[in-house]
C-alpha cells in the first residue's frame, strides 16, 4: 500500500473529511488531497505528527523517540508558517515528554524487579 493509501484511510478511520483533517494541521486543502493522490508527499514534521495521531507509516518506527524531533528541529523547523511552527513544536515537545516517561518507567521497571 501506498502512502496516499495509507493516508486515506486514516482520515477515513478517524472520520476526517479532507477538509477537516487539513484545518487539523494546518494546511490547504489541495494539499492534502494532492498527497492522497501521490502526487505529492508530506514533509518529514507532518509525518511525526500524523504518526502521532496513530497512522502507520512504515519506515518511520524508530526505536528511539527522541531521533525525530531532533531531525525535525536540526532540518525543517525554520520553513513552517507560524500555526505549522507552533504545532510541530507542541508535537516535539510530547514526545520528548514520552521518551522522558518511558525512560522512567523502565528504569523504576528495573528497579522493582532488582535489575
Amino acid at each position: 500500500m501506498n502512502l496516499g493509501n495509507n493516508l486515506r484511510d486514516f482520515r477515513k478511520k478517524n472520520n476526517f473529511t479532507q477538509k477537516q483533517i487539513s484545518e487539523k494541521l494546518g494546511i490547504p486543502l489541495t494539499t492534502w488531497a494532492s498527497w492522497e493522490s501521490d502526487k505529492s508527499q508530506p514533509k518529514l514534521e507532518i509525518l511525526v505528527i500524523l504518526r502521532g495521531m496513530g497512522l502507520e507509516i512504515p519506515g518511520l518506527t524508530n526505536n528511539e523517540p527522541t531521533d525525530v524531533p531532533q531531525a525535525v528541529t536540526d532540518n525543517r523547523l525554520n520553513e513552517l508558517s507560524e500555526k505549522r511552527r507552533a504545532n510541530t513544536v507542541a508535537a516535539i515537545t510530547m514526545l520528548e515528554n514520552a521518551a522522558l516517561s518511558i525512560q522512567s518507567a523502565v528504569k523504576l521497571l528495573k528497579e522493582s524487579i532488582g535489575e
